[in-house]
């Protein structure tokens, strides 16, 4: 059963991450992935990593000043660095690990068993790196076998106390890191906010002058339809006008004819009266 382990990827491409990340989850351990390499900087601060693997996309200084910060900690000086790249040489002369692609899990697996058996003489380690910065000594790894720190010169109540300092340091620097990274987020939320906020208020004058547009448009039609009723009332009423005219006509017509027809009748009987003396004369 393989031990689940802390790993720190850092790569530039998304999708580089995002394969590594699910080839180490599938063995068990646990991945966090980083873009930038100050990212993962800042990180450690919070969460010690028990091995960090890059990819050699980044700059050289980048990758040497990751390696300086963390060899420059107690806490942190044996975290073992890999560098993904063709160029392994180049990196080992800068004293990290360098793998060819594809990283295999043997060389992970072997990454890892040399973090861990260094972990076991962690105790001894940490007080010989302590001993060394309070006698103002140089590090020097060459010949680290070889140096004898007198114990007896400096007193063990000192060495706790400066490990304690040492600690609280850290727990004030992880507390500050916190502390800004809240403010950070904080600030981040309000001026989203305020620009939300911005947003609506713009679509809310956008919306009150389209209301103010459409309402005036409507009392425009109003008044036309307005205007076109009266206008169809009164032409209702000149064509009711019409009609009783026309049917006041039709009865002085009918009234005239019939009256033409009397006298028409009258004239002929008149002449047949007068045909009748004519003969009889």
């Amino acid at each position: 059963m393989v031990n689940m382990k802390k790993i720190f990827l850092i790569d530039p491409d998304s999708h580089t991450l995002l394969k590594l990340s699910e080839d180490f989850e599938q063995l068990g351990h646990v991945i966090s992935a980083f873009k930038s390499i100050q990212d993962a900087l800042d990180e450690t601060h919070l969460t010690l990593p028990d091995l960090i693997i890059l990819s050699d996309k980044f700059e050289d200084e980048e990758i040497s000043e990751l390696s300086k910060e963390l060899q420059a900690s107690v806490t942190t000086h044996q975290i073992p660095i890999c560098v993904v790249t063709n160029h392994p040489q180049k990196y080992i002369s800068m004293g990290l690990f360098s793998f060819e692609p594809p990283l295999k899990v043997e060389k992970i697996q072997f990454l890892l068993q040399k973090k861990q058996s260094q972990t076991s003489f962690l105790e001894e380690d940490i007080f010989d790196e302590v001993f060394k910065e309070l006698l103002g000594e140089e590090k020097q790894p060459e010949q680290k076998e070889e140096v004898k720190i007198n114990t007896k010169s400096v007193p063990l109540k000192s060495i706790v106390s400066d490990l304690e300092e040492q600690l609280e340091k850290a727990k004030q620097e992880s507390e500050k890191f916190k502390k800004e990274s809240k403010k950070k987020q904080e600030e981040k939320e309000g001026t989203n906010h305020r620009e939300l906020e911005h947003k609506i208020d713009i679509l809310k004058r956008d919306s009150q002058v389209l209301l103010q547009a459409k309402d005036k448009k409507i009392l425009d039609l109003k008044r036309k339809i307005d205007a076109l009723e009266l206008e169809l009332s009164e032409i209702s009423q000149r064509l009711k006008n019409s009609h009783e005219k026309m049917d006041e006509w039709q009865n002085k017509s009918s009234r005239s004819l019939k009256a033409l027809k009397l006298a028409i009748t009258q004239l002929e009987g008149a002449q047949e009266d007068l045909d009748k003396t004519k003969k009889s004369a």
